[in-house]
């Protein structure tokens, strides 16, 4: 697959991977929230003092980013298996001028993470989340930004979506 071509995939995926990730991650802290102030509320009912730690949300964490890795991995592993369909797919879109504009973006932003169109791994992902996590407005702003490129490309490309 030529160079610019990876680079469309390794984007597209990566933006995708890391809102999808987001916004589970999201959804899981509200959930853990709650169910971590109804258990402290149970223990301070029946013991009469307040637990020390937020109860279970260590092990919800683990187990988010185990789950995380795997949802990578998956990924990683449908493109292996699909890789001369998608290959042919971002092969034609990365001659489209909107798909270079997606690695412009990508170049655009200084963020102390891979950049986003590089094979990341579960730790650049990770890199990522934490930055969207602090709210770093950079890591913001490249992810609105990108996702609207995504909307564009997909729109001019809807082969795109079936091709991954």
């Amino acid at each position: 697959m030529p160079a610019t071509a990876e680079k469309i995939m390794n984007l597209c995926m990566n933006a995708m991977v890391i809102s999808t990730a987001s916004v589970m991650q999201s959804m899981m802290g509200a959930t853990l929230d709650t169910a971590s102030q109804a258990g402290k509320a149970m223990v301070a009912a029946f013991s009469g003092s307040e637990p020390r730690e937020d109860i279970g949300k260590k092990e919800s964490a683990e187990k988010f980013l185990a789950f995380l890795g795997n949802l990578i991995a998956g990924f990683k592993n449908q493109a292996k298996e699909k890789s001369a369909e998608i290959g042919g797919v971002f092969g034609e879109v990365a001659r489209d001028e909107i798909a270079a504009r997606g690695i412009e973006i990508a170049d655009k932003y200084k963020i102390d993470a891979p950049k986003l169109y590089k094979d990341l791994d579960f730790d650049g992902i990770k890199k990522y989340l934490l930055l969207l996590e602090k709210q770093d407005a950079q890591t913001l702003a490249l992810m609105k930004e990108i996702m609207k490129w995504l909307d564009d490309l997909s729109k001019r490309h809807p082969g795109l979506a079936k091709g991954v």
